[in-house]
């Protein structure tokens, strides 16, 4: 896991316990977002929006958001529009 500013910020909006990858630091174009419990979608899009605002260079390019969590019938894996 990564720490930079921009995954620092995500993380502050979505929570401390949600694990952040991206794929590339300067200007990522994926995003992962890793929980043990459901992450709602709309908590996701506000955290990327703010992101946006705040890193506007670095957030340019992105256009894949991914969130992962575990449910009754294991890992989960969906894409949510951003």
């Amino acid at each position: 896991m990564a720490s930079t500013p921009l995954v620092d910020a995500l993380r502050t909006f979505v929570g401390p316990d949600t694990h952040i990858t991206i794929d590339d630091h300067d200007r990522p174009r994926m995003l992962w977002f890793r929980r043990d419990d459901r992450l709602s979608d709309g908590l996701v899009r506000e955290a990327v929006d703010r992101a946006r605002r705040m890193f506007p260079r670095e957030m340019s390019v992105l256009d894949e958001v991914f969130v992962d969590f575990r449910d009754g019938l294991g890992d989960t894996r969906r894409r949510v529009e951003v």
